[in-house]
């Protein structure tokens, strides 16, 4: 009986150690399942996701996937982070293919298409711009234009 007694406070002391975790954890945190192709292959319909929320100590980097309160709906958008305050995001024929000193690395053009065919976006202060993993089936900044960074709710970090 005494033992039993001690295994109960033992669980017990778990039970409540458990409990902490998950509350400071949902407060710093959430979760997420997709919903369409636009972040396709890096996330597909129907994953599950969580995320940190963003503070001034997690202040998301341009390659992360974010999640963004949408400036047309009431819903989140998930995509991807590629342009912060003053870079330059390069688009060809409607798609992007680089931002600042990077190319994109699905992108396969000739350098005179690069040289002839390429628009130039300089990215406002305050503001992010952000693309889909999958640009053809994808509703982004090269739609509705740039949203405040203030936008950027959340940092993907683990998907399942």
């Amino acid at each position: 009986m005494r033992r039993m007694i001690q295994i109960m406070q033992f669980l017990s002391f778990r039970d409540l150690c458990i409990g902490i975790c998950l509350v400071i954890l949902l407060a710093s945190s959430g979760f997420g399942i997709v919903d369409g192709t636009s972040m396709h292959p890096s996330l597909k319909n129907n994953h599950m996701f969580i995320y940190s929320k963003v503070t001034k100590q997690t202040e998301p980097k341009v390659g992360d996937i974010v999640l963004i309160d949408s400036p047309d709906s009431d819903t989140y958008l998930v995509k991807r982070l590629i342009g912060v305050p003053s870079t330059r995001v390069y688009l060809n024929k409607g798609m992007v293919i680089g931002a600042d000193d990077f190319l994109l690395t699905d992108v396969y053009l000739t350098e005179s298409q690069l040289l002839t065919d390429t628009e130039v976006v300089v990215v406002p202060p305050n503001q992010v711009y952000y693309i889909g993993d999958n640009q053809e089936n994808s509703i982004d900044s090269r739609h509705t234009g740039t949203v405040p960074m203030s936008s950027i709710i959340g940092i993907v970090k683990v998907k399942f």
